[in-house]
């Protein structure tokens, strides 16, 4: 998850009267992302259709309490002490592994690809596993490419090879990585910029917008590599029995009031574009993929995808096949 979100957990609302709990409702909200932000916005803009609804109005979690322990948010939804949140595609895939399909080297290649995916793929065949946890997904949250980033320029796949990279929770990142020869360090999160403090050629994987975040603290990163070889996404979640608990007009009223995919990706690019000047003006160089080193890494996600799911079950097989399938423009 990106340095930016903050986690928390808050204390459960006031009990509603039974007029209210017909006619209103309070959506706990635990997840904020620090001012400026494109999911500042998103939630911002949510807090405001919702309320237009008439059906309620949403009160965001501030208390930080379990902020960067994994599985907290969740265990928060399970009892019901929030409502709704969005949780990194890392953290809902240590509920959900197969959630993470979407990390797969060269699977998408646009946003309406990924919007996409949510609605034909992910949701429908992942909604008993979904169920199971406890949760309901409302719809999915993007965050920016995966990008690499380091010391150095990576030209290649094999320049990545004995790097030092932070192990995330996400098992096709881990097992990309791995399959490139890269060395997966376990990292905590609040450690993260000492960790690239101390390491003079320390490369992570991490979402364009979560290196933008910690940019402005100046870490020793001289090189941002623009390697697209992913998306870093998130997914809007509910309490499956407080959701259950809802009548037809209130989930109405939550689906329409989450912003559409093209205003959350257009959020995205220009946060993502007001960084990389940032980061520019910080000294960073910016690189991309030359065109003629895009075949290796086209060459290495290709034998990557076909031996992840040689080694996994029917499901990832079925949602690969999916998403696939689906048009790119």
């Amino acid at each position: 998850m990106a340095l930016g979100w903050l986690l928390c957990i808050a204390a459960a609302a006031s009990a509603a009267t039974p007029t209210e709990a017909i006619h209103k409702h309070e959506v706990i909200v635990a997840a904020i992302r620090t001012a400026g932000t494109p999911a500042a916005a998103y939630w911002k803009d949510f807090a405001d259709r919702y309320e237009r609804t008439g059906a309620g109005s949403v009160v965001f979690a501030d208390p930080r309490a379990g902020q960067g322990q994994p599985g907290g948010v969740a265990e928060a939804l399970r009892d019901g002490t929030v409502n709704l949140t969005v949780m990194p595609d890392s953290l809902v895939s240590e509920l959900v592994p197969e959630f993470s399909i979407l990390r797969l080297p060269g699977l998408v290649s646009s946003d309406l690809q990924v919007e996409n995916s949510f609605r034909k793929c992910i949701q429908p065949i992942l909604a008993p596993q979904f169920a199971a946890a406890g949760l309901v997904m409302l719809g999915p949250m993007r965050s920016g490419w995966l990008v690499v980033y380091g010391a150095d320029a990576v030209a290649t796949p094999a320049d990545l090879a004995g790097r030092p990279f932070r192990k995330g929770l996400s098992p096709v990142t881990n097992g990309y990585l791995a399959a490139l020869g890269a060395r997966l360090v376990p990292v905590p999160y609040p450690e993260i910029a000492t960790w690239l403090a101390v390491t003079p050629d320390g490369l992570g994987d991490f979402s364009l917008v979560e290196l933008t975040s910690m940019a402005r603290s100046k870490p020793p990163i001289r090189v941002l590599t623009l390697t697209r070889h992913g998306f870093f996404l998130g997914a809007v979640v509910a309490d499956k029995d407080w959701h259950d608990g809802l009548g037809q007009r209130d989930r109405r009223a939550l689906l329409d009031a989450l912003p559409d995919q093209k205003q959350w990706a257009e959020d995205v690019a220009a946060y993502e574009q007001e960084y990389l000047a940032e980061a520019r003006a910080s000294g960073v160089t910016v690189t991309d993929i030359a065109p003629a080193d895009q075949g290796k890494w086209a060459q290495t996600a290709a034998a990557y995808r076909e031996s992840f799911l040689r080694g996994n079950g029917p499901r990832w097989h079925q949602l690969h096949d999916c998403i696939e399938g689906l048009p790119s423009t």
